[in-house]
């Protein structure tokens, strides 16, 4: 994890997986999940994996993820959630179970978060270096909100042919530590990743040039031949 404001010398990307139309309910206010922003019980935990393949289709090749962001259509009566907070893990995994993902870090701390129509954009309190090989897990949870029964904002989302999400929610406990009995879905809410792309280090890169006649050092980046010329320029 790195700070939020960190020195980005690397252009900033802003890619979005999944692109459906359709929202977690056919409601305009409902009570179906997923939905990253919803009152419908007061207590929710939700986990979204991405797969290293939709995250790479999408254009990310690793790097330092500053926000996420999800698209609101219909604003539901409530829209400030207490304690928001979101946790972010590489991961095997290629589908979600009912089990919770545990080895997560936390990226937003727990507080109150406004929803508006439209894209919302959650900034990050610390970045989290994505190696871009690895599946994404992000957690949202959300504790201790106000208002009753007031619903979800409908979000929308896309069909995944693999377990995508899970979610538990609860009227009257907080569930951010719960750890089990998720309820899965094959459905995400479609995401806007900012990525601060990473510079290589070629330091850690293993070189072997061919043929080695005449070179001064065949394992190094840039070796030279005997007339000092760069090899390969």
């Amino acid at each position: 994890l790195l700070p939020s404001n960190i020195n980005c010398t690397m252009p900033v990307v802003i890619s979005q997986v999944g692109n459906g139309t359709t929202t977690n309910t056919a409601n305009i206010l409902a009570s179906a999940y997923p939905s990253p922003f919803g009152n419908f019980r007061l207590n929710s935990k939700q986990q979204y994996l991405y797969r290293a393949s939709e995250l790479q289709a999408a254009g990310i090749k690793g790097g330092y993820i500053n926000s996420l962001a999800f698209y609101v259509k219909t604003l539901a009566p409530v829209t400030t959630y207490n304690n928001y907070t979101v946790r972010m893990h590489c991961s095997t995994l290629s589908a979600l179970t009912t089990d919770f993902d545990t080895a997560l870090a936390e990226v937003y701390h727990p507080k109150p978060f406004h929803v508006i129509q439209g894209w919302n954009s959650i900034d990050f309190d610390q970045s989290y270096a994505w190696d871009g090989v690895s599946s994404l897990v992000v957690e949202i949870c959300m504790d201790a909100n106000t208002g009753g029964t007031q619903q979800n904002c409908a979000v929308e989302n896309t069909s995944t042919n693999f377990i995508s999400s899970t979610t538990i929610s609860n009227f009257g406990n907080p569930v951010c530590s719960v750890l089990g009995g998720a309820t899965p879905s094959q459905k995400r809410p479609n995401t806007r990743f900012s990525v601060c792309g990473i510079k290589a280090d070629t330091s850690r890169f293993n070189y072997s040039w061919t043929p080695t006649i005449g070179l001064s050092d065949p394992t190094i980046i840039n070796p030279y031949n005997n007339k000092k010329t760069p090899h390969g320029t």
